[in-house]
């Protein structure tokens, strides 16, 4: 509510001084009632802007339009008189704020200039072009008069906002801080007021009359001057608006220089003139303020200077170079370890305090200094006492008039600590880097043996750590003087001051070794040898335990200090860290052989088992195949021969499952990466699980050509498990869909069927290893849990995902992968040709296993080929170099000689001859160890027997 009330009072009083003032200007009219040469609200209706807002407008539009309709013309001039007014002063205000600082128009010269271009002679064209126009259109005025109307117009305006503006704003602004008003200097003021005041009567009054008219208007910048020098730009707009009343009341009688020419002539050469005087005197009082303000910087940045060399501890010289003379400040008396006052002054004097090996480079440093102009440098000082500071100094070159050095003045700082501290940080970063970069324990307590020699100054230091039989601390790593007995030393709770070490936990030293109480007779060796005097022992602590001993060692009389055992302190921390690091590093270096060592016989168990299983498997699989040609028309011996082959088929699928999800876990698995049409191999695959007609389930296939890149063995395993699993899980009769598309840039391959669906708890848990549905005694299903594990591996591996999908219970799943799908498919390679009965071949067998052996044999005498065959390696190699066959099928795993030396030497003595390795050794190294050995082919039982005709009929 006082905001309000506030902001009424202001508003009220612009609109009653722009009334008076507008009214007392148009009393100066000549040239046209409502133009006149004194246009004081101009500058009003400004500054009201400039400070109020531009809210103010509607005060300044009203107090325009009454002061114009009150004198002359009609209602509508007024308003367009009014309108143009208020448009100058929002013109004006917002150039100004853009571009001359604002409010703040007045405090740089800069400003300044930038304000009488803005405001003064652009923004004042508004009104006078607007309101000479809204009388020449209204008849108010002749088109004859419209130039001189404007003219006078525009000048009056002009003058309002140099005269009247910076009055007012510079006043309702206040003083600003540290400059000088006319109540700091009162009398000064009141006599510059009077001073101006006689000038401007004079001037303007025509009380000097001789010479006549002579131009004596300079007269009235003497005071402006003072007034800018003394005061300021606040003082000086003051002046100005006493001089420039006194001025148009001289001017407007016919007084004056001015007054020469008519009435409005003369008064506009005056607002010219009071407008030069304005920018002249302004300018120079803001330059003032300006340079005042750098001074008052300067005089601040000094004072600043000097309490920070106070605070700092620093300290400052000055040398002579004429009379040689050298000035120490006592701070800098006292760096130097002397008594304020006792610095002789010489070169020669500061030279003695220097240390010896710097003093070279103290001397190149002065003449750098005195060539380039200045120089600095760090160099060390021996006080008095002996002790070493490390220095760093600034010298900078004062030359005379012929540009001849004639002074070198500096500072100095003590930077003794900062050099510690930084050398003692250097080294603890170099220690934690040895821990972090390096797993050697005895290169890190190395490094901090030799760091805390160096960083405290010791004579000597060593290590301790338990010895692994005794169980005491002994020497691990030393630097330095020690007795010869030293490394046969053994520290035990309690004894000495190590002992003492072990069961306070805590640092323990001494001032005087060889008289401590708490050293034994039997230790007191140590100082007889090496002169010991002070010695320090910080505890190595891992937790709770002690885990070693830092010792430190002084032959000078020269105790350890607080910061001594600070040192050894962080430095024994950073041994714990490395003890825990060694420690940890063997625990795991344990355990990854322990883990490897069982990965290891994991893989050989897995390995074995997957051998065992499938050598009867190949047996069985082979005596299938040839009741399956021999049973004619017996409809039950092929029914049986062909349920022993499927099943043989499952169990070797587990088999192959069991082993292929350890190697994909393990991260083992290697993908042979091609270009693969899904559709082709969705063909393939369901037609292998479709049977013939009558199978128990219906398998549809919807397939467009769709490429991936993809290992196609491992794609094949994915789509036969997901088949697998749906035939296992659907009833007979049941429908199985099997379908791919292109979605995108994504392959999407759905196995759907309307078997028993998937419990929703079990749904998340489909893919995790060894997750069943059927868990009941019955297990109808069978399997072990691992198929769709797998499944998910390779997809993922493949970079695609797999999820699992249904709606229930009893109503099916859906099983959906997709894959990245390639941009474009690759060339089409020639068109397969039709496969050609395969020729009779001779064919040596090699197979420890009489069974597989025998049925392998029936089996390729079915095709029709000559068979040789061989027990064991050596009767293999035999019988090949003496039938050379065409063909050679060689087991592993063969008494005496193994089947990948019985490879090599038939591959050197048959050069020609085919060799299929035939094994139950199937993981990807025994692939590539077969073909290291000479084997053409690679083939795990048991094996299909129409893969096995192909081969033998590609051997040409």
């Amino acid at each position: 509510m006082q905001g309000r009330a506030v902001r009424f009072a202001a508003a009220l009083g612009v609109g009653v001084l722009y009334f008076v003032a507008g009214k007392l200007g148009l009393a100066f009219a000549s040239v046209h009632a409502n133009a006149t040469a004194v246009w004081p609200p101009a500058g009003i209706a400004l500054v009201a802007v400039l400070l109020l807002g531009r809210g103010i407008w509607p005060v300044v539009f009203a107090g325009a339009f009454f002061v114009n309709v009150s004198t002359a013309g009609t209602v509508l001039t007024s308003l367009g008189i009014a309108a143009g007014n208020t448009l100058e002063a929002l013109v004006g205000a917002a150039l100004v704020e853009r571009f001359a600082g604002g409010v703040a128009a007045f405090d740089r010269a800069q400003d300044i200039f930038k304000f009488v271009m803005a405001a003064a002679l652009f923004s004042t064209t508004v009104s006078a072009s607007i309101g000479v126009g809204t009388l020449v259109l209204s008849g108010y005025a002749d088109w004859t008069d419209a130039g001189a109307i404007w003219l006078t117009w525009w000048l009056g305006d002009a003058a309002g906002d140099l005269v009247v503006a910076p009055f007012l704003l510079l006043a309702l602004r206040g003083k600003p801080p540290g400059a000088v008003g006319a109540r700091d200097r009162p009398l000064e003021a009141v006599l510059l007021g009077g001073i101006s005041a006689l000038i401007a009567t004079g001037v303007f009054r025509d009380l000097i009359t001789s010479p006549a008219h002579y131009p004596l208007t300079f007269l009235c910048l003497p005071p402006l001057i003072w007034s800018a020098f003394r005061f300021g730009a606040r003082e000086t707009s003051a002046l100005l608006v006493l001089i420039a009343t006194i001025a148009v009341g001289g001017t407007s009688a016919g007084l004056g220089p001015f007054a020469m020419m008519s009435p409005n002539g003369g008064l506009l050469l005056l607002q010219l003139f009071l407008g030069t005087m304005a920018v002249t005197s302004l300018s120079i009082a803001a330059l003032i303020w300006e340079s005042k303000g750098v001074e008052r910087a300067l005089r601040e940045r000094d004072e600043r200077l000097r309490l920070s060399l106070e605070a700092g501890g620093l300290g400052t010289w000055e040398w002579m170079l004429p009379t040689g003379r050298i000035t120490w400040s006592p701070s800098l008396e006292v760096i130097h370890g002397l008594a304020p006052g006792t610095f002789q002054g010489t070169l020669e004097a500061f030279e003695a305090a220097m240390h010896p090996e710097d003093r070279e480079r103290l001397r190149a440093s002065v003449r750098a200094a005195l060539e380039r102009g200045e120089d600095r440098m760090e160099y060390r000082v021996v006080r008095p006492d002996g002790a070493v500071r490390w220095i760093e100094g600034r010298g900078v070159a004062f030359y005379d008039g012929a540009g001849r050095p004639e002074r070198l003045v500096g500072v100095c700082a003590d930077v003794t600590d900062d050099k510690r501290a930084d050398a003692r940080v250097t080294f603890l970063g170099e220690i934690a880097r040895s821990i972090t970069s390096s797993l050697d324990l005895d290169t890190v307590l190395r490094r901090v043996v030799e760091g805390a020699q160096a960083l405290t100054g010791s004579d000597s230091a060593a290590i301790f750590l338990p010895d692994a039989e005794s169980g005491a601390m002994a020497s691990r790593h030393s630097v330095g003087p020690w007795w010869h007995g030293f490394e046969r030393l053994r520290i035990t709770p309690g004894r000495g001051l190590g002992g003492s070490a072990m069961i306070s936990r805590r640092p323990v030293r001494t001032d005087d070794y060889a008289s401590d109480a708490r050293v034994p007779l039997d230790f007191h060796v140590n100082s007889q040898e090496t002169g010991t005097v002070a010695l320090m022992v910080v505890p190595v602590l891992v937790g709770s335990e002690v885990a070693g001993l830092l010792y430190i060692g002084n032959r000078a009389p020269r105790s350890f200090t607080d910061e001594d055992e600070t040192i050894c302190v962080r430095l024994a921390e950073q041994t714990a860290v490395a003890i825990q690091n060694a420690r940890l590093f063997g625990q795991q270096e344990a355990a990854r052989a322990e883990a490897e060592a069982a990965n290891r016989t994991k893989d050989e168990f897995l390995a074995m088992l997957g051998h065992e299983l499938r050598n009867p498997l190949g047996a069985i699989s082979s005596a299938a195949h040839v009741l399956s040609r021999t049973a004619g028309s017996n409809n039950a011996s092929a029914r049986a021969s062909d349920v022993i082959g499927r099943q043989v088929q499952h169990l070797a699928r587990i088999v192959d499952d069991l082993l292929d999800v350890s190697r994909v876990v393990a991260g083992k698995v290697v993908l042979r990466l091609q270009p693969v049409d899904l559709a082709e191999i969705v063909r393939r695959v369901a037609t292998l699980h479709g049977g013939p007609a009558g199978a128990r389930h219906v398998i549809s296939v919807h397939t467009t050509p769709t490429w991936v890149s993809a290992d196609p063995t491992r794609l094949e395993q994915v789509l036969t498990n997901l088949l697998a699993n749906s035939v296992k899980y659907t009833p007979p009769g049941g429908e199985i869909t099997v379908s791919v598309r292109r979605d995108g840039n994504q392959a999407v391959l759905a196995v759907r069927d309307t078997g028993v669906g998937i419990r929703p708890e079990l749904l998340p848990r489909v893919f995790e290893l060894f997750v069943q549905g059927d868990r009941s005694l019955e297990r109808s299903a069978g399997g072990l849990g691992i198929g769709l594990t797998l499944v998910r591996q390779l997809v993922e591996l493949h970079g695609g995902t797999v999820e699992a999908s249904s709606p229930g219970t009893g109503r099916g799943s859906t099983f959906t992968v997709r894959l990245p799908v390639l941009a474009a498919p690759p060339d089409a390679d020639d068109a397969a040709r039709p496969a050609t009965p395969a020729p009779a071949r001779r064919v040596l067998v090699v197979e420890d296993n009489d069974d597989a052996r025998e049925m392998l044999r029936n089996l390729l005498h079915l095709f029709g080929h000559e068979v040789h065959e061989a027990c064991d390696g050596a009767s293999g190699i035999e019988q090949a170099r003496r039938v050379r066959p065409d063909a050679a099928l060689i087991d592993i795993g063969l008494p005496g000689i193994d089947g990948y030396e019985v490879a090599r030497r038939i591959r050197a003595d048959v050069p020609g001859a085919r060799l299929v390795a035939l094994t139950g050794y199937g993981q990807p190294e025994d692939r590539e160890r077969a073909l290291a050995a000479g084997f053409d082919v690679h083939l795990v039982k048991p094996v299909d027997p129409e893969q096995l005709q192909r081969l033998l009929a590609a051997r040409t």
